[in-house]
């Protein structure tokens, strides 16, 4: 709506990178305070005096691997998205063609770096961090007006410079596709801290549905990027596709290599000794 704002009537500021750099502090505020939260559970306070150093050298280790991948993966995602692939705008996946290569990166750097965790349980702290962050993208991309949606009875009305205007006309209205996903995102972000509190396993949540409501928000974005050869998917559909299979993937795994909670063994226990009474 509007692409930038003026500092102290001098400086200009563009609101797009300014939400875009709110949404990497909250992403590091949520990641840090979710890693000081696992590390007091893995290390309690203990008779042994190398508890705090425990949970230090845990604490860094992860925000580190953190830090690296998320660096990396941006810088590449932007360099991803100063391209074009047969006729196709490559920016169109620079946030979760960003994920896809964020996910493996920093499993692998948590694997090979001395962190003393498992490694999808330090993955499962950064996804909240990348769901918060994406409410704040896409408020920035409804301030500059990209990610435009289709032509909409009810939809916002943008002003006269806004791209999706030029594509559309003056009297246009246009699906919000911007605010409907920060909204999905910030629903999401807030089922996953409620569910770390209450210790389940969060790591399958965030790719599940953003894989989901991406491909869906795409079929009403109007700056459709081009597709991939002969199908109707364009190239962002395909990446929300394969983020969908990674939460999938994500999900069973833990499902399979689940370690049953003491309630649960005595539940179990419980249900054996009733079956065995049954039985006389």
């Amino acid at each position: 709506m509007f692409p930038t704002i003026t500092l102290f009537g001098i400086i200009p500021l563009s609101l797009y990178m300014v939400f875009n750099v709110l949404g990497i502090v909250a992403g590091s505020i949520t990641m840090l305070i979710l890693t000081i939260h696992f590390a007091k559970e893995r290390y309690p306070k203990l008779k042994s005096k190398n508890y705090k150093s425990q949970r230090t050298k845990y604490c860094l280790s992860t925000i580190i691997i953190f830090s690296i991948s998320y660096l990396s993966t941006s810088f590449g995602a932007n360099y991803v998205g100063t391209l074009k692939f047969r006729g196709m705008d490559m920016k169109s996946i620079a946030f979760v063609g960003g994920l896809l290569v964020f996910i493996p990166l920093f499993m692998f750097l948590a694997y090979n770096l001395p962190q003393n965790g498992d490694v999808l349980s330090q993955l499962e702290r950064a996804m909240p961090s990348m769901a918060i962050m994406q409410v704040f993208t896409r408020i920035g991309c409804l301030a500059s007006g990209c990610c435009f949606g289709v032509p909409f009875e009810h939809g916002l009305k943008f002003p006269p410079t806004a791209p999706g205007i030029a594509k559309y006309g003056l009297d246009a209205r246009l699906f919000p596709t911007q605010p409907m996903e920060s909204i999905i995102m910030l629903i999401c972000f807030i089922v996953m801290i409620i569910m770390i509190k209450q210790g389940k396993k969060t790591l399958h949540i965030f790719p599940i549905i953003f894989g989901i409501e991406g491909f869906i928000n795409q079929v009403f974005t109007g700056d459709n990027r081009g597709n991939l050869y002969f199908t109707y998917i364009d190239v962002q559909q395909i990446a929300y596709i394969i983020l969908l299979l990674i939460g999938i993937a994500f999900y069973f795994y833990r499902k399979k290599h689940e370690v049953p909670s003491n309630d649960n063994k005595k539940d179990s226990n419980i249900k054996k000794k009733n079956k065995v009474n049954h039985a006389y």
